[in-house]
């Protein structure tokens, strides 16, 4: 997937001070570089996992890969964040009543 291309404006914005000379400008430059990112897309996870059934013809290895990844894991994931909304709820509900019952003092 290509690249979005910065635009002008937004290059030209982010220029350094021009009370800092050059050297100044190289070593902020480099003390303020982030570190890499990984890619975390699922197809390169998928793919990855896929390959060692592919390569032996291992069509069950492959399905099995398929439902956990597409159909277990959001489904794990979604249940996670289900009852920590719920959790969070009702301990928002308990500390707003344990609030009122103390008169609104913490």
């Amino acid at each position: 997937m290509p690249r979005p291309q910065r635009s002008a404006s937004l290059s030209s914005s982010l220029s350094f001070p021009s009370s800092l000379d050059t050297n100044d400008a190289d070593h902020l430059s480099e003390r303020l570089a982030l570190p890499h990112v990984p890619d975390l897309r699922f197809e390169q996870a998928y793919t990855k996992s896929v390959q060692v059934y592919l390569t032996h013809n291992d069509w069950a290895g492959v399905l099995l890969v398929t439902i956990r990844d597409q159909v277990l894991m959001p489904l794990l994931q979604g249940a996670l964040w289900g009852l920590g909304s719920v959790a969070l709820g009702a301990g928002g509900l308990w500390m707003r009543e344990r609030r009122r019952a103390r008169g609104g003092k913490l």
